[in-house]
């Protein structure tokens, strides 16, 4: 059996989307699951939709910009969400390991 797991990149509170990592010019996701960009509204469309689990980047977290962890416990109550968060050592495995239950 093969399982689609729909991908959310997050940067500064909204889905984004963008190519080639070329961070400086993603913009908003349009996405038929939504109305706009909002992660929450589109995981909830998700879950509708037959999801039963969410990959997210948070891309602020990653570059060391500051983080979208709310956001993504709000998902994670919708969803289970498989987070990358661009762990550097075992004490920030260890944090995302406790703040993301």
């Amino acid at each position: 059996m093969l399982e689609v797991i729909p991908v959310l990149d997050l940067m500064n509170s909204m889905a984004v989307s963008g190519k080639s990592g070329n961070r400086d010019t993603y913009t908003p996701l349009n996405s038929i699951f939504a109305s706009d960009s909002d992660p929450i509204s589109i995981a909830n469309n998700l879950k509708i939709n037959g999801a039963k689990q969410v990959y997210i980047a948070d891309l602020d977290l990653i570059e060391k910009k500051g983080h979208n962890l709310n956001k993504i416990k709000m998902i994670n109550t919708v969803l289970p969400v498989m987070l990358d968060s661009g762990i550097r050592n075992l004490e920030s495995f260890d944090f995302f390991l406790r703040i993301c239950k």
